[in-house]
């Protein structure tokens, strides 16, 4: 990275650090009169570069939990997933993760520098609508197309998983291992016990899909603002205290937005006249 680079990356964290302080400090010095906002301000970044190194996360990937990590040199592809508290760590070398591909709850997914040696460095590849189930390991490893890798599950540095292949729930695939095309393995160390059926190749492809559905279910729900939050919380507020045919006595039924809309600048008031500021 050019020095000139590197100096403006750290100038930048600095300045940002420096905007923090400055706000605690200002509302510490107006006391009970400062407004502070209601949200927690967590600092956790779903997506960080490291120094030079920067995520490439297209527009056409589904979903990125807001608790999971994505750092360094990593590489998403279209319709796939991240799901709650799963890391991906690009730090010393890179990971490219296919299409339509779901990296399940607290997985991990990290790669190999081999510490100054090449012949032990190795990048994470994974394949197109591959499933990475909850909680699996996977260290600087080649998983192709359609493989599944079930929760639990541990691969280590340089295995390969072929395509169609299965890791069980639990298995811990030693390094250099090569799981074969459509086989299912088992055990710690993992070992071969049978080929995939056809039902059961069918299933993990409709499995794959219906995350990919998933996903933009829970992105809709997890990018909502604090506004589209608090009316959903006055609609469900109103809905609890007023039945249809209160509503209807009043000649108000089928009004909701309205109402709400209503409820919501009422409430937009009383929080800027508490602030100060009307």
């Amino acid at each position: 990275m050019p020095v000139f680079r590197r100096l403006m990356y750290y100038m930048g964290q600095v300045a940002r650090e420096t905007g923090q302080a400055l706000d605690r400090a200002g509302c510490f010095l107006q006391g009970n009169y400062a407004y502070r906002e209601a949200l927690f301000a967590s600092r956790h970044r779903q997506i960080m570069n490291l120094v030079d190194k920067k995520p490439i996360v297209p527009p056409s990937v589904k979903f990125i939990a807001p608790n999971a990590t994505v750092i360094g040199d990593v590489r998403l592809g279209a319709d796939c997933s991240v799901w709650y508290g799963a890391v991906l760590r690009g730090d010393v070398n890179k990971i490219i993760v296919g299409e339509r591909s779901n990296i399940q709850d607290r997985a991990v997914v990290h790669v190999a520098s081999g510490g100054g040696d090449e012949s032990k460095a190795a990048p994470t590849w994974i394949g197109d609508d591959v499933t990475i189930g909850h909680a699996a390991i996977v260290h600087a490893c080649v998983i192709e197309e359609h493989a599944v890798v079930g929760m639990g599950a541990v691969l280590l540095d340089k295995c390969r998983i072929e395509p169609g292949a299965v890791v069980a729930a639990g298995a811990t695939v030693t390094p250099g291992t090569v799981v074969g095309a459509n086989q299912i393995w088992v055990g710690s160390p993992a070992r071969f016990l049978r080929a995939v059926t056809d039902e059961e190749r069918q299933q993990f492809a409709n499995q794959c899909q219906a995350y990919v559905r998933l996903a933009a279910l829970h992105a809709e729900e997890c990018g909502k603002t604090p506004a589209q939050l608090e009316a959903e919380r006055v609609a469900q507020q109103l809905r609890e205290e007023r039945s249809d045919d209160y509503m209807s006595s009043l000649g108000l039924l089928g009004r909701d937005e309205e109402i709400i809309a209503g409820q919501m600048a009422y409430l937009e008031r009383e929080r800027r006249l508490a602030s100060g500021k009307m």
